[in-house]
């Protein structure tokens, strides 16, 4: 009788986590119905535009210091990292741009 029962509690363990998977599943089903999460999984993930769009990627991991290795002033003296740190994105694109274009 003690296999019978640990038979019943394995396959009792089987159908709680096929369950579980199945709860899962609708709720990406449910997600995926929402037209907002098609446009996101289309634009974000397939990289996918409409017609007479242009995508533009912005490098997210990539830092400062390695697009604009020595990150300068307008009078020539380099920043310190921990300013290059405190940048928010569009510094970071714009010292990107300047590096990118400046002829030295």
């Amino acid at each position: 009788m003690d296999h019978a029962n640990t038979i019943v509690a394995e396959m009792q363990q089987k159908a709680d986590k096929f369950e579980k998977e199945n709860d899962d599943l609708k709720r990406k089903i449910e997600k995926v119905q929402d037209p907002f999460e098609r446009e996101r999984i289309i634009r974000d993930e397939l990289l996918m535009q409409k017609p007479g769009e242009v995508i533009v990627q912005v490098p997210t991991q990539t830092p400062a210091e390695e697009v604009f290795p020595s990150e300068t002033t307008s009078n020539g003296s380099s920043l310190p990292s921990s300013s290059v740190e405190n940048m928010n994105v569009f510094q970071k694109i714009g010292a990107w741009f300047i590096g990118l274009f400046h002829k030295k």
